[in-house]
């Protein structure tokens, strides 16, 4: 991370995949290392992501080092703090995400703020409740469905693509590119972290363009429309600096977590790797403070073969960008019914008991 600036990076832990929500919440702490993390449990409105801001907010004001991890179904919101300098780290352990602990009361504890609700008051609102809720999971089931068609329409151009590829030229290119980037073996115990810095949100398909800057002097951008090309240069350079005992951190793609890789940052060199794919707006990672080398993958594609498929590449992109956007909406509308669902709770809450509780909680970071 750059030194020269106090940054506080954000990521994602969970993102919307074609394959239902896919979760590296297993990441946020290590019970085994001293590290102790506070469950949150409670409703939507009974203030989690409220009392994670005040938390990264006191960090802050204290310049001590902390990550913010977003939600991915309302990246307004707060999924957890992490924060490696105190080995603390506080989470929300509701679903789709839930968190219970490992090594309770030693490691981990679960703060229920569902404590502070009016009962008697959700009660009335029973239906309604019950209602907005099976209305969120079946707009999120739609989204997921979306994702899916979304994924077989890149799969076919994915195979189309592999089979121009020059792997000779591409390998070669590997080689060179490892060399001038000069990985001298470093004898540290490395740590190696999972992080999505993009998801599929209910405000589009986003890439948390501000991380990248933070954490690098260097950012070298992989356009890549198909994130093929970027994946093997991406997994080559893993493979290479996790050999050299480089600390990582790895941001897999959303739409493909279990096999491609995204983003590759290397702190102690202050260097990253991101790929810029046709999904992302056309303006992001384009205008950056931090120093960038654009690495255009074109170059490895035959470009006679790629003509010849032209039209259908270009069908399977069109299907792609279509059912990518229903998803979002199908999430936008998801959000929309939770904060009717968030009201109702908040309106149920003891606020002068709960605001008590949060600043004690608060205090205690």
């Amino acid at each position: 991370m750059k030194n020269n600036n106090f940054c506080v990076p954000e990521f994602f832990l969970g993102a919307n995949t074609p394959r239902n929500f896919y979760s590296l919440f297993k990441e946020l702490y290590n019970p085994d290392d001293d590290w102790f993390c506070h469950i949150l449990k409670g409703g939507p409105g009974t203030g989690k992501s409220t009392l994670m801001k005040n938390i990264s907010k006191k960090y802050t004001e204290q310049k001590i080092s902390h990550e913010i991890i977003r939600c991915s179904s309302d990246p307004d919101s707060l999924d957890a703090v992490i924060c490696e300098e105190t080995k603390k780290s506080i989470v929300d352990g509701t679903a789709p995400h839930i968190i219970d602990p490992v090594y309770p009361g030693v490691s981990d504890e679960i703060i229920n703020l569902g404590e502070f609700w009016k009962s008697k008051t959700l009660q009335k609102n029973k239906q309604k409740i019950m209602s907005l809720s099976k209305e969120i999971a079946k707009s999120h089931k739609l989204s997921t469905k979306f994702l899916n068609i979304f994924s077989y329409a890149h799969s076919q151009n994915t195979k189309i693509i592999k089979s121009m590829i020059n792997y000779d030229n591409l390998n070669i290119f590997c080689e060179k590119f490892i060399n001038k980037l000069k990985l001298n073996k470093l004898d540290i115990d490395s740590k190696i972290k999972k992080r999505f810095i993009s998801s599929v949100t209910p405000q589009g398909y986003i890439l948390l363009e501000k991380t990248a800057e933070q954490l690098c002097d260097k950012l070298f951008v992989i356009q890549d429309d198909y994130n093929i090309i970027s994946n093997i240069i991406l997994s080559y350079i893993c493979d290479y600096a996790r050999n050299s005992n480089y600390n990582m951190i790895i941001c897999p793609s959303p739409f493909d977590p279990d096999n491609i890789i995204e983003s590759v940052f290397l702190p102690d060199i202050n260097i990253g790797f991101v790929t810029k794919n046709q999904f992302l707006d056309s303006e992001v990672l384009s205008n950056l403070d931090t120093k960038t080398e654009i690495i255009n993958t074109k170059k490895f594609i035959n470009r006679q073969e790629y003509s010849d498929f032209r039209n259908i590449i270009n069908f399977n992109n069109k299907m792609c960008k279509k059912f990518l956007a229903e998803s979002v909406q199908a999430l936008e509308k998801a959000k929309k019914i939770h904060d009717d669902l968030e009201n109702i709770y908040s309106s149920s809450m003891n606020y002068s008991k709960l605001d008590k509780i949060i600043s004690k909680i608060a205090t205690g970071f």
